[in-house]
């Protein structure tokens, strides 16, 4: 199969959704590389200011400028463009390709991800299923969906109508934080097994803090792959290849030629300069040549919380002194995102006094530093607090209804603990933690009665999901 559709290459991914429906594509197969599954429910007044936008100016506007915002006005971004892609009709069957590291057999660990989803329900979980293939196919958030490995492929059935795809991030194993696979051998599986795509569509995912800046050409790679340009991709398989060598002298070298072939190449200064006596004027080049290589100080802190890095807790602590001597004022999200940082290794403390020098609620963070309170202690006085902000937002509210539930429980409140389980529950009906908390709140109360309809109801639905995880 030989692709001639020309790539288009997006800095972040949540961009795809304006071009897919200024395209006018409908009933679309997704073909869909990434490591994460991008399919976050969003509620439904939320949603009807998507539905209802008629231009593309309309539909941009509501797209997240950044992942460290509140949602605000906004509707979708990185997590959640899946959702709204389905919604308008734009997709209807999801196939998810993830990284080595993700599991695609119908294991416990999958079944406990997919049932802490917001709007999957019991019957969508229990009719999920492992083909004879090994690849996994079900409903979730009423999308069709096939989760499989590339050389699953080969087997899987895939229509005509045919959107691919990739997030860079699919490339990068984690913990190990670097490259898994060259993205060369992707191409070869995909151009071998797929029919020709209507739209090909690569995401860079650097700014968010989901892909190392090193590794930033991929897209470039792959655009250049799938367009043909031998020479360009020759050139980026040299620059993927010199990063996993480990002969020094021969690195520098072989950068040395690829910087008198291809000058303009910002990714080869910016690899160069980490081999280069003198880095400063390699890294210089790469910053002019593109406003990505700009030294950003503050993107350790995104990258430390959206790829789980083990970063020195001074590094940050050097970036809260740095933004102390800049003029103070409320909303500069460079705290959100060293608040998420700190959290991520837990911090509790220091991600609190982000939150403060923030100065506005923030649901996300809020929950971050409530999740790492509760690890250390019950009762800390801005628990509830946090954890009341965070039920106000969709990516964060039900796990903030869930663990008020457990907080207020073991302040023997169980009228409020009933409440909270409730709220987890409707939106996350297949998750079992809020069931059990239900059914063992009944038992406390008035509808203790085991003939309870209710009562009965819920241990059906748990006996169900055990059974999913047995």
């Amino acid at each position: 199969m030989s692709y001639h559709t020309k790539p288009l290459i997006f800095e972040e991914h949540s961009a795809v959704l304006v071009e897919w429906w200024q395209r006018g594509l409908r009933a679309q197969t997704l073909v869909y590389l990434d490591a994460h599954l991008d399919l976050q429910y969003i509620g439904n007044d939320r949603l009807k200011k998507l539905l209802d936008a008629d231009s593309v100016a309309a539909i941009k506007s509501l797209e997240k400028p950044s992942q460290l915002l509140p949602d605000g006005d906004f509707v979708h971004s990185l997590e959640n463009f899946l959702y709204p892609a389905s919604r308008l009709g734009i997709v209807n069957h999801l196939i998810w390709i993830p990284p080595p590291h993700i599991d695609v057999g119908l294991t416990p660990s999958v079944i406990e991800h997919v049932q802490q989803m917001d709007g999957i329900t019991l019957e969508e979980l229990t009719n999920f299923r492992q083909s004879a293939g090994g690849w996994l196919e079900g409903t979730l958030a009423g999308l069709k969906i096939t989760i499989c490995r590339l050389e699953h492929l080969v087997d899987i059935e895939v229509p005509n109508e045919l959107l691919l795809d990739i997030d860079t991030d699919f490339f990068v194993a984690l913990p190990q934080d670097c490259a898994w696979i060259d993205p060369a051998q992707a191409y070869h599986i995909l151009n071998k097994w797929l029919p020709k795509p209507n739209l090909i569509t690569i995401s860079r995912s650097v700014s968010s803090g989901f892909m190392p800046l090193c590794y930033r050409y991929f897209a470039d790679y792959l655009a250049a792959l799938f367009e043909h340009n031998q020479a360009i991709a020759s050139h980026f398989k040299i620059l993927f290849q010199l990063q996993h060598d480990t002969d020094n002298r021969y690195i520098r070298q072989k950068l040395s030629n690829e910087l008198e072939s291809h000058p303009d190449c910002a990714a080869t200064h910016y690899i160069y300069a980490k081999y280069a006596t003198d880095p400063e004027p390699y890294q210089i080049e790469a910053a002019r040549l593109c406003s990505a290589y700009v030294y950003d100080p503050f993107q350790i802190a995104s990258e430390t919380a959206n790829r789980h890095l083990a970063t020195p807790i001074q590094k940050l602590d050097q970036l809260v002194q740095v933004l102390d001597q800049l003029p103070q004022s409320n909303g500069d999200i460079r705290f959100v995102a060293l608040g998420l940082a700190y959290a991520e290794l837990g911090a509790s403390g220091r991600a609190l006094a982000c939150y403060q020098l923030y100065g506005l609620p923030h649901p996300a963070l809020a929950l971050a530093i409530a999740e790492q309170l509760i690890e250390n202690t019950n009762h800390h006085p801005q628990l509830i607090n946090l954890l009341i902000t965070a039920t106000t937002e969709d990516a964060s509210t039900t796990l903030a209804h869930q663990l008020l539930a457990t907080l207020y429980l073991k302040k023997g409140n169980v009228r409020e603990a009933i409440t909270h389980y409730k709220r987890a529950h409707e939106r996350a009906p297949a998750w079992l933690e809020p069931l059990r908390g239900l059914a063992q709140l009944y038992t406390h109360s008035s509808l203790q009665s085991t003939k309870n309809p209710f009562k009965i109801q819920l241990v059906k639905q748990i006996n169900a999901l055990r059974a999913l995880t047995t």
